[in-house]
């Protein structure tokens, strides 16, 4: 499991590394966390290794290009395999250097 949650300073990092590339006006401050204006859901979608590698992809991607640091997910979601997509995902993102934990808001939930 990734340790950790978003943060103001995280995600102000986020913004103003996307600064020349996302309109500024994309992002939102919620108590303080500057979140992109739109998120990504991962309720649809066939429990399957095809969809699982489209999710982490989308997720990856996403990120990558500053379009969101917002994910709303749950444990239902796909029997529990949208979450473990979305955390490889971030695990490859973190590993490589190229995001931190603090950086991204992620919404789960139970049942």
């Amino acid at each position: 499991m990734i340790q950790g949650f978003a943060t103001e300073e995280g995600t102000t990092r986020f913004k103003e590394k996307h600064r020349e590339s996302i309109a500024q006006d994309h992002f939102r401050s919620v108590n303080g966390l500057n979140l992109t204006s739109v998120g990504m859901g991962t309720y649809l979608g066939e429990p399957d290794n095809t969809t699982d590698q489209m999710v982490t992809d989308a997720v990856k991607l996403s990120i990558q290009t500053g379009a969101i640091n917002v994910i709303d997910t749950a444990i239902n979601y796909r029997s529990q395999k949208a979450e473990r997509s979305i955390g490889k995902a971030l695990k490859e993102l973190i590993e490589s250097g190229e995001f931190k934990r603090d950086e991204i808001f992620i919404s789960t939930k139970n049942g």
